[in-house]
């Protein structure tokens, strides 16, 4: 098994009127990408309060398995699925990650 950590960055706005966080991250995989085995993901869970812009982190660790190679040279892509408080998901124009598969 190989074990990835990767973290990603985005920045937020609140539109609401009353203060939220991100509470959760999802990644799911894009097109014909493997499955990972396993995720752990942790995110910044900073209020932020109404109108106010705020950049969140979230670091994840992904375990892949080296048997199985990506179907497109060497390409592994997820899109990333953020979520508010209450499993609200949040819109964030289809981000993602591609990882260069190098072993």
């Amino acid at each position: 098994m190989v074990l990835m950590h990767m973290a990603d960055t985005k920045t937020f706005r609140n539109w609401g009127l009353k203060s939220d966080h991100i509470e959760s991250l999802k990644i799911a995989p894009r097109g014909v990408t493997q499955q990972p085995e396993d995720v752990k993901v942790q995110c910044d869970q900073t209020e932020i309060y109404p109108f106010m812009k705020k950049d969140i982190r979230c670091a994840f660790w992904v375990v892949l398995d080296p048997r199985k190679p990506p179907a497109r040279g060497g390409e592994l892509q997820f899109q990333t699925i953020y979520y508010a408080t209450g499993g609200k998901q949040i819109d964030t124009g289809g981000s993602g990650l591609t990882i260069h598969r190098t072993w």
